[in-house]
Formats: structure tokens, sequence, C-alpha cells
């Protein structure tokens, strides 16, 4: 199996910025970034990191984990741990969000985090897009029986 040094790094953001869940999507809105309703939702019931920490994120197709086909959710989470890759927190998802401006115009990435359910009583993560439209931060099925295809990219932490 992988380890976790043939996933380089590939961005560095800074957790614990903001004092408060309100602060961090004013930085959302005020920065002019986009967010579905439920995206919203989710960050309101999030938890902040204490103070600021930087955490190394990796960026992984499905298929770089190893899957040659479709793989379910819950399995890909098992490879990525494998390979020496965590979970990220929650509030990862609107910090890369606020952090990578530069995003590629129709690209996405999901956020590999433990799920929040939204008010629908939807299992939910984060993914941060850019459409034609702009930078968003938008939810994602965060269901472990849903499958992803291998060309998925997916982001987690790297263990430093």
């Amino acid at each position: 199996m992988a380890t976790p040094d043939k996933f380089p790094a590939w961005k560095t953001i800074k957790l614990g910025t903001y004092r408060s869940v309100s602060d961090l999507l004013n930085a959302l809105t005020a920065g002019g970034f986009q967010m579905s309703y439920f995206a919203e939702e989710v960050v309101q019931k999030i938890s902040l990191a204490n103070a600021g920490v930087e955490i190394d994120l990796v960026r992984v197709t499905v298929a770089e984990l190893g899957f040659e086909g479709p793989a379910r959710h819950d399995a890909i989470y098992d490879r990525a741990r494998e390979s020496g890759l965590d979970l990220l927190p929650a509030e990862a998802g609107p910090q890369l969000r606020l952090q990578y401006t530069d995003e590629p115009e129709n690209e996405w990435t999901v956020v590999a985090m433990e799920p929040v359910i939204d008010s629908t009583d939807t299992i939910s993560i984060f993914r941060v897009v850019r459409h034609s439209s702009g930078l968003w931060l938008e939810t994602t099925p965060g269901d472990p029986r849903l499958e992803w295809h291998p060309e998925d990219r997916w982001v987690f932490g790297r263990r430093r």
C-alpha cells in the first residue's frame, strides 16, 4: 500500500483564523464567495480550531488511491487511512474555499471529513467548486455507501 510520501502536499491552509462561525461566514460573504443554502447551514454546525494551525492537504483521485473503477465512499476513506492520509476537520472546507482563490474553472474537489447532517437529514460533506458564476462552497452527499468515479478528486490531510 502507498505511503504518505507517495502523496506530496498539494496545499497548506490555516485553520482557527476566525473567532466564531459567524465571522467565518462573514469572511466568505465579504470575499465574494458563493455558498449553497446547505453549505451555509452545515458551516453553522461545525467547530473551529481554537488557535491558528497549519495543515497540509493532499489532493488525490479515487484512481490514485488504487481503485480501477467506482469505489464506495467508505472504501475511499479506508484506503486513504491505510495510505497514511487523514480525514480533515470540517473547518477545512470553508477555509479551503477562502484560501484557494486560483481554482481553475469547472474544477471541483470533495473534502474528506466526517459528515454533518443537514436540515433535510442528508449526510453532507463539503466540496469546493469553481463554476462560470464564481468560486463556491457547496455540499455533496456523504453517505458511506455512495460510489465515486476514478477521476473524482478528494482532499485529505497529510500526516506530518
